[in-house]
């Protein structure tokens, strides 16, 4: 791991209390709760945590939404961010972060939500992170063994798959840009009757190609802090280290019927907003 700027110690203490939380940098996304060496035993081990939590005590894990509180994030937008990213963590760290920390400060726009989203969906793991093993929360900078572990561990994931994909969905395919697409590929698109099986598997080949080229200039903003994320060689993300096929797959989703299924409706959507589109344009020769 490379040094820390001049003037930044691994170390800060955050000394003033019910605060912002604080996020990262680079992208905006909250710091997570620095990993417990217990967690990972006991997402193995649930019949033990939950006898933990019987008894009352503060060492059994449970979920924290990186994006709190609840009562602030009631449109779609926001749902779909409390429902990009949580993390399993100790009771007793879960409460001590709600004590000092009033939640992350939420995106004001559409466009700074898809960001912070697409990132959470990428499984990108913030290099900072909240410690409250002393008798105030820290700052603390992660080693690239606890980054890994945050990555791989099952203690931070997506908590509502279905939330990010309504929001994802209605961003990318609301309002598209067409003008980068060729439009011998559009008329192709428009122009398959869809009576065989051929045509039908024709038919849904395109609308992914299509569906990949409408998500491009969405994602063009943020591979400049993409790039810089992939080059400390830590981060993995989680489907690819393209942000337009992470925002494709969560999109059409997994499993055969999910995929059948979201092609079936992307296919729809992009129909109706292609033949508007192209009784705009001249026709090809």
């Amino acid at each position: 791991m490379g040094e820390l700027p001049q003037g930044q110690t691994t170390e800060t203490v955050l000394r003033s209390f019910y605060q912002p939380t604080p996020t990262d940098e680079l992208t905006g996304v909250p710091l997570l709760i620095a990993p417990h060496d217990e967690v990972p035993y006991l997402l193995e081990n649930p019949q033990v945590n939950a006898s933990r939590h019987a008894e009352g005590g503060t060492d059994y894990i449970d979920r924290n939404h990186v994006y709190h509180p609840s009562t602030r994030l009631t449109s779609v937008a926001n749902k779909a961010l409390q429902g990009s990213r949580i993390q399993y963590v100790l009771r007793a760290d879960h409460n001590a972060y709600h004590a000092a920390f009033s939640g992350p400060p939420l995106p004001q726009t559409f466009a700074a939500h898809y960001y912070q989203i697409v990132f959470s969906a990428a499984n990108y793991i913030p290099r900072r992170a909240l410690d409250f093993s002393g008798d105030s929360p820290r700052e603390i900078t992660l080693t690239d063994e606890q980054i890994f572990r945050l990555q791989t561990s099952g203690e931070v994931k997506m908590a509502d798959s279905g939330k990010v994909r309504k929001f994802l969905e209605g961003f990318v395919l609301r309002d598209p840009e067409f003008d980068h697409i060729p439009l011998r590929l559009i008329d192709e698109f428009l122009t398959i009757e869809a009576d065989t099986v051929d045509d039908i598997r024709k038919q849904r080949y395109l609308a992914h190609k299509l569906l990949s080229l409408v998500i491009d200039p969405t994602t063009e903003p943020m591979y400049a802090a993409y790039k810089k994320a992939l080059e400390s060689n830590v981060w993995k993300p989680a489907l690819n280290a393209s942000p337009r096929q992470v925002v494709h797959d969560q999109i059409i989703g997994r499993g055969h019927y999910r995929r059948s299924q979201a092609i079936r409706k992307v296919s729809s959507l992009l129909f109706d907003r292609l033949a508007a589109y192209r009784e705009m344009q001249p026709a090809v020769i």
